[in-house]
């Protein structure tokens, strides 16, 4: 057995293709078949269903790649036992995070975590939490932070793991413009007198929202996006309402030059919790343990 076919099966099993996987690895496809083919004749039996249409696992072989799987985990972990000098730690972290992490506390915890780890490099992007989960369950991300409103979501997920991070308080925010400015809380009756600046679909916080607001009437939804910083121009404006976390209005720009002002909600606290969602069967490496602490004091 080699740890190379190790690494190239689990590969193939994550992808569901072996050209896919030969890609991603930079070897030859006629590579990984041979190696598939070593292991199958090693182990006697078939890992794979191999058709035009991809490579799955079969139920026999679901067993074995997961054995693989804590394998090479325990392997990532005795790499790491002699790992000290933080100039030698190298590696890729591919992370995705929601709008209010990414763009309050991310610049902040790479810029410190750069310094410290010069040699490590990023593959991150922005999405909103359903998105996200869906691509930590995929492999497609290793880890993501996201927002979701109960702290013990995915408690009974067979795959996933939510470590909570922080909790924060949903506000109603509007343009310094806005005659609303001036308060210092709003009601639901009253926002949804007002045309409403929302996340697209696929955004927890933005399908908290619309449950709760629907209850006091019919809502005027006059921008729903993903690019949070259209919304805030647009509310800069004194055009709508806009929802964030409170958490996250501390280094947001908007914010901190009163261009955009947070209200409380009268009638009840909406909170969520932001934190980090991984793979339980996936080991994370030390690299990531450091981001997370980084993110944490920031936090």
């Amino acid at each position: 057995m080699r740890i190379d076919h190790f690494i190239y099966i689990l590969e193939v099993a994550k992808l569901e293709s072996i050209s896919l996987a030969a890609e991603k690895l930079h070897v030859s496809q006629p590579t990984i078949s041979q190696a598939i083919k070593s292991m199958e004749i090693e182990w006697g039996g078939k890992l794979f269903h191999r058709s035009r249409l991809g490579a799955l696992p079969t139920k026999e072989g679901i067993i074995i790649i997961k054995k693989i799987k804590e394998i090479v985990n325990k392997l990532e972990e005795i790499k790491e036992v002699n790992t000290t000098n933080s100039d030698s730690i190298t590696g890729t972290l591919s992370i995705s995070a929601v709008p209010g992490i990414s763009q309050s506390l991310l610049p902040m915890t790479l810029a410190d975590f750069i310094n410290t780890f010069p040699k490590v490099t990023f593959n991150i992007s922005e999405n909103g939490s359903e998105q996200i989960t869906k691509d930590v369950l995929n492999e497609k991300v290793d880890i993501g932070f996201v927002a979701y409103s109960q702290e013990n979501a995915f408690k009974n997920h067979n795959k996933l793991e939510f470590k909570p991070l922080v909790s924060s308080p949903v506000m109603a925010c509007v343009g310094k413009k806005s005659p609303l400015a001036m308060r210092d809380s709003i009601s639901f009756e009253e926002i949804v007198e007002h045309p409403l600046f929302l996340y697209d679909k696929g955004y927890s916080l933005q399908r908290h929202i619309i449950e709760k607001l629907t209850q006091y009437g019919d809502l005027n939804i006059l921008f729903a996006s993903s690019n949070s910083l259209a919304g805030k121009q647009i509310l800069s404006e004194g055009i709508g309402i806009g929802f964030f976390t409170k958490i996250t209005l501390k280094n947001d720009p908007y914010f901190t030059t009163g261009m955009l002002v947070p209200l409380e909600l009268e009638n009840q606290k909406i909170i969520h919790y932001y934190g980090y969602l991984r793979r339980k069967d996936s080991y994370l490496p030390k690299i990531y343990k450091e981001f997370i602490q980084i993110l944490v004091n920031h936090l």
